[in-house]
């Protein structure tokens, strides 16, 4: 079962820097991952079916679709697409070409420390902005992007440049209207 491509997916207009970019990631190869994955869910004592694991790499390419094209901010996903952005993430040698082919920079990873009611409060409000960002790009996915969900199913972040500051804080959120974000990415 083929899935739409990200470029026809997308409700809001791409440059062709973007555009490009979406093709790479349409077209990279996640066999590895959804192998790994399946296998840590089965592991964990689920029973993952190839439906959902298709549904969970389609979610991973929007996250990171959603990275590409709204470049200027960090973004926050919850337990349900973690365990897909973790396992891409081991493959670091693949991992780190995917970031540079699509993105052009690394994508970091910021694992959210609960005990820290700050650093919650931060992500909270990422996650919260990245729902937002992926309704707009892409609609609703209740299933991957909930928008629901309570502190402890808050896993992590990504950002650009989190160097020397928390990267969950509120001022870290720039929330450019995204069309501004479209247009700097250019």
């Amino acid at each position: 079962m083929k899935t739409k491509r990200l470029v026809d997916l997308v409700k809001v207009p791409v440059v062709p820097n973007q555009r490009q970019a979406l093709e790479v990631l349409d077209n990279w190869d996640f066999t590895k991952e959804a192998k790994k994955v399946r296998y840590n869910l089965i592991e964990l004592g689920h029973d993952p079916t190839d439906t959902f694991i298709a549904r969970g790499i389609g979610a991973l390419r929007r996250y990171h679709a959603i990275a590409l094209l709204d470049p200027l901010n960090g973004h926050a996903i919850s337990d349900i697409l973690d365990s897909f952005w973790h396992t891409q993430i081991l493959f670091t040698n693949p991992y780190a070409r995917f970031c540079d082919a699509v993105l052009g920079h690394f994508m970091h990873h910021y694992p959210l420390d609960h005990d820290d009611l700050r650093a919650v409060r931060g992500v909270r409000s990422l996650y919260d902005y990245t729902i937002e960002v992926h309704n707009k790009l892409f609609g609703e996915d209740a299933e991957f992007y909930p928008a629901l969900i309570a502190d402890r199913q808050l896993v992590c972040l990504h950002a650009k440049d989190c160097v020397d500051r928390w990267p969950g804080e509120n001022r870290f959120i720039e929330r450019p209207d995204l069309a501004v974000a479209l247009k700097m990415a250019v």
